[in-house]
């Protein structure tokens, strides 16, 4: 699978479209043993994920304030997301929204968008804060009920220099033609 990956850091919580991103052609890693989605990052496997650490801040072009790296990999079933978002003042790490669909982009938070059809037009977009809450969206104005759109999870937790998460997403809720073998995704942290 090869990822077409723009990546951007968002001091204040814009939107990407209003940012300037930065795109990376990348071979994602085929994980054969997958992560236990627990929050930590020390699983064998986020060490041969491909890893993404040279974000750009939407707004200046220049580097975030805070550093972030970012973990990709698949399988046959799932998509996987690993970010580890270091902070130098943890203690203000904001993580309130505790509500699946909530206003989760008011706490720090990751999104991963994901272009199916690498049309730059429309994408699947999955968001998490620092506990772990979801919030996503799906193109074309999908009904919003979790069984229509299938489920996918995540897990955080804080650690004393940031914030970890891991995400994954199933194949089976994206739609995409047959044969697809690159998606575009934009990462962000908020």
């Amino acid at each position: 699978l090869v990822l077409v990956v723009s990546q951007v850091s968002h001091a204040d919580g814009t939107s990407v479209a209003n940012g300037t991103t930065v795109a990376t052609k990348l071979e994602a890693a085929y994980l054969s043993e997958p992560p236990v989605l627990d929050g930590d990052l020390s699983d064998a496997c986020w060490q041969k994920a491909s890893r993404i650490e040279d974000l750009t801040e939407c707004h200046t072009g220049g580097k975030p304030a805070e550093p972030t790296t970012y973990y990709l990999g698949y399988d046959d079933k799932y998509i996987y997301l690993g970010v580890y978002a270091k902070d130098s003042q943890p203690q203000t790490i904001r993580a309130e929204e505790k509500k699946r669909d909530g206003a989760v982009m008011s706490d720090d938070a990751v999104e991963m968008d994901i272009d199916t059809f690498h049309s730059h037009r429309e994408s699947y977009y999955f968001c998490f804060n620092s506990l772990g809450t979801l919030y996503e969206s799906v193109p074309q104005g999908s009904a919003s009920k979790t069984e229509w759109q299938g489920d996918w999870e995540a897990s955080a937790k804080k650690v004393a220099d940031g914030w970890v998460g891991e995400a994954r997403i199933p194949f089976s809720i994206l739609r995409y033609p047959e044969g697809t073998k690159t998606f575009g995704i934009v990462l962000a942290r908020h």
